[in-house]
């Protein structure tokens, strides 16, 4: 039994994981980041899942270290032939993103797929 997430919620939606984060994730929590961002990583290959989509509408900021979590889920989801998306994101989101050139790195919707709980 694993431990429940803290800093994301979810929900499956066919083949597709919605992941969204419940709070800013900034770098003070980043073993916290780390962790939960792990325990998803789990849960894809123990669901067959095939696609994420990280929903931020909770969330209006999020530091390198999350950056670099994001990008470790999407290498797991291109793995297995799927596509991540990222959603709702903030303007600071967006401008993190640029600066790091990271912009077009995932597909960006303005809205997500799934009903925001």
């Amino acid at each position: 039994m694993h431990p429940p997430l803290k800093m994301f919620e979810f929900e499956k939606s066919g083949d597709t994981l919605v992941v969204r984060p419940v709070a800013n994730l900034g770098e003070f929590e980043f073993g916290q980041i780390n962790l939960e961002a792990s325990r998803l990583l789990e849960l894809l290959d123990e669901s067959g899942i095939r696609n994420v989509e990280m929903d931020f509408h909770r969330c209006a900021y999020f530091g390198s270290s999350a950056v670099g979590s994001l990008i470790r889920i999407a290498h797991a989801v291109r793995e297995r032939g799927g596509e991540m998306v990222l959603s709702n994101l903030s303007a600071c989101e967006h401008e993190i993103l640029h600066v790091l050139h990271l912009e077009n790195y995932w597909t960006i919707k303005s809205s997500t797929t799934a009903t925001p709980t």
